[in-house]
């Protein structure tokens, strides 16, 4: 059997169509149902439901889709052996994490990073969506929230403070913001990131004041920016955008749950360090 026909199967096992498993291996559409044809007629056994809506795992095709993975695990093992035998950091590193944090907290360190691994390249995954590590979707995963779930390592790397921010032009025109910072309009999450602790923790706080949403913290951002709201944003970027003025904060979110951690009053927690 070829290890390439499994690779194959497993990229429309894991996408769920032709095309976007093209998107991720760089082949044409008929090579990759060429393969996993291939691989259905050396098994004797039919592994996808050809649908108009896409590709979907029969029972055996999920039985196929366990052993491959194990056997995908044992080659990347061994190739990764050798590098450390070599001595070599080498290939591609393959990084999930958020927007924020990839465009502000990483890439201004991106050169010096090249600089020490020259034959190393960077792969970014950005956004909220779940990423599994056990599916070399990524090798590493930075984020905001302390994963509850998979086998991994984890480790704390940081503290993020966040504050709520507004324009300087939307303070100066509504002066009282400085003494009273939440009876300002809001931007907040769209509903779809509801399990975002920053998502709830606005949404409580603003009650029916929030007059736009977004799936991105960098629209949020650049939402405040253009005045039409405050918006709660992580220190490290807002503090360093002259046009903004953080009205409150920073708060942090004390525990490793997706529960935030509140005080009698929560609008006046305030955290001990950004």
């Amino acid at each position: 059997m070829d290890w390439n026909d499994l690779r194959y199967f497993l990229a429309v096992a894991r996408t769920g169509s032709l095309s976007a498993a093209t998107r991720k291996l760089g082949t044409s559409q008929a090579t990759i149902g060429r393969r996993v044809q291939a691989l259905e007629t050396a098994l004797g056994a039919v592994l996808f439901e050809r649908l108009n809506t896409g590709y979907v795992l029969t029972s055996a095709g999920r039985e196929i889709q366990a052993r491959a993975e194990a056997a995908e695990a044992s080659v990347l093992a061994v190739a990764r052996g050798v590098d450390r035998e070599l001595g070599q950091v080498q290939g591609s590193v393959r990084l999930a994490t958020g927007e924020v944090l990839a465009s502000h907290l990483i890439a201004p360190r991106a050169s010096s990073f090249r600089a020490t691994y020259p034959a190393l390249r960077l792969e970014f995954v950005t956004g909220f969506r779940a990423v599994s590590l056990s599916r070399y979707e990524a090798d590493l995963a930075l984020r905001l929230i302390r994963p509850d779930q998979g086998d991994y390592i984890r480790r704390k790397v940081g503290v993020v403070g966040f504050g709520l921010y507004a324009s300087s032009a939307l303070v100066d025109a509504h002066p009282a913001l400085r003494c009273d910072p939440w009876s300002v309009d809001f931007v907040g999450w769209d509903a779809s990131m509801r399990d975002v602790p920053m998502a709830g923790w606005i949404k409580g706080q603003a009650l029916d004041r929030i007059v736009a949403t977004a799936t991105s913290m960098n629209v949020q951002l650049a939402l405040a920016r253009a005045s039409l709201g405050a918006a709660l944003l992580p220190c490290f970027v807002a503090d360093s955008v002259p046009d903004l003025v953080r009205l409150a904060g920073p708060y942090l979110w004390l525990t490793t749950t997706r529960r935030l951690s509140h005080a009698h009053n929560h609008r006046n927690v305030q955290a001990r360090g950004a």
